[in-house]
């Protein structure tokens, strides 16, 4: 039946826009205000100090240890002993080692894990294991129930003074690496230098790859001890890793402190990355992390030297440097083109407007900056491929 307009009632109306000063407008104050501090526990026995860890942390309903299986056939059943008692229920959760694991889909199995066993705010997840495991376990605590505490336990050099330590958690995509995931600072990290005895010597040397970055973008005495002493730890001497780890947590640590969302000064630890996440995606995560960063360090150094931002004579001492501990490197270069390494290079989270930018030294132990004060550098991939075919 027609309106009285004559209109029927299926027929469009057209709506007039309210004016501006008929609208309101509400505005929600949020001033975020919270200490996010944590402690970093290092050196031989830190392990005995979780109990304690957990306790100081409140009460929990259910403590899950999350790793891969490698790691828990070592140190799952350690774990989860010493947090008996400390919770009603204590549960191992496992998934297969690896770069592969650092998935989307990986997560959503550790979730239904834990959401079939009535997990709830009162949940605290455990991650024991390398830096994957403690993006994948991290970032499924970050997002269970909108967030549950985790601590961090790293099993892996590379781990203990770098990925445990910050909250940057992420998963991979085939379109780049940690390109999905969230920032939340752990609740702990307890990093025993007693679990490197279980390291298999190429995982040390990937991981002393960040202990060589801390060096390069803030600690130049660092350096000095990494290179004096390069024999004993590639031996390895497991008695040198306690002050390492502590040095190198420390430099990380002053990072983080000042720059927890890498805004601005952040962004230096990225020293290496831009090129090392590249070469990962283009080789399928069949290299390992700390290797990509020993290839990054050498080129990027190489392009800073070749844009006037470094030294030629500081760019030799860093290729010095990855020439001892990892001589390799090169090799991982072999096979892909200037070309396809700066677009894979594009996908970068620090790129803005098309350009990549990289994070690059001034000269060890200081970082580069623009006129405008940021660390994050452009640079053309022209320079991206003079500064390859020269290393290769």
């Amino acid at each position: 039946m027609p309106c009285r307009s004559g209109r029927s009632l299926a027929s469009p109306v057209p709506l007039r826009p309210q004016s501006l000063a008929a609208m309101d407008t509400l505005h929600v104050r949020l001033r975020r205000n919270e200490d996010l501090s944590y402690d970093i526990r290092t050196g031989s026995g830190a392990l005995r100090a979780l109990p304690d860890t957990v306790k100081r942390l409140g009460r929990f309903n259910l403590i899950s240890v999350i790793s891969d299986r490698n790691v828990d056939r070592l140190y799952g059943a350690k774990v989860a002993r010493l947090l008996a008692g400390l919770a009603p229920r204590v549960i191992r959760q496992t998934i297969p080692p690896g770069e592969k694991s650092k998935t989307r889909r990986m997560k959503e199995k550790l979730e239904d894990g834990l959401l079939a066993r009535r997990a709830g705010r009162d949940t605290l997840v455990v991650a024991v294991g390398g830096g994957v495991m403690g993006d994948l376990a991290g970032f499924t605590a970050a997002t269970l129930n909108r967030g549950v505490p985790f601590i961090q336990v790293p099993t892996t050099l590379l781990a203990m003074i770098d990925s445990s330590i910050g909250g940057k958690l992420a998963v991979d995509t085939p379109h780049g690496k940690n390109l999905i995931g969230v920032f939340q600072q752990p609740a702990a990290v307890i990093a025993d230098t007693d679990l490197l005895a279980t390291l298999p010597r190429r995982e040390l040397v990937a991981g002393l790859a960040e202990a060589f970055k801390h060096a390069v973008i803030a600690d130049r005495d660092l350096y000095g001890l990494l290179m004096r002493n390069a024999p004993r730890y590639l031996k390895p001497d497991l008695g040198l890793y306690g002050n390492l780890v502590r040095r190198a947590c420390r430099v990380k640590a002053l990072v983080v402190e000042r720059d927890e969302r890498e805004s601005n000064l952040r962004q230096v630890l990225n020293f290496g990355h831009t090129v090392a996440h590249a070469i990962e995606t283009l080789r399928g995560y069949r290299t390992l992390h700390g290797e990509a960063v020993w290839t990054g360090m050498a080129v990027e150094a190489s392009m800073a030297a070749a844009e006037g931002h470094l030294p030629a004579t500081e760019r030799d001492r860093i290729i010095a440097g990855v020439d001892v501990f990892f001589p390799p490197w090169r090799n991982l270069l072999k096979g892909i083109s200037p070309r396809e390494l700066a677009r894979a290079a594009r996908s970068d989270k620090k790129n803005r407007g098309g350009q990549t930018r990289y994070a690059v030294p001034a000269r060890i132990g200081k970082m580069y900056r623009t006129g405008t004060g940021s660390y994050a550098v452009p640079i053309g991939d022209d320079a991206l491929g003079r500064a390859i075919r020269p290393l290769i």
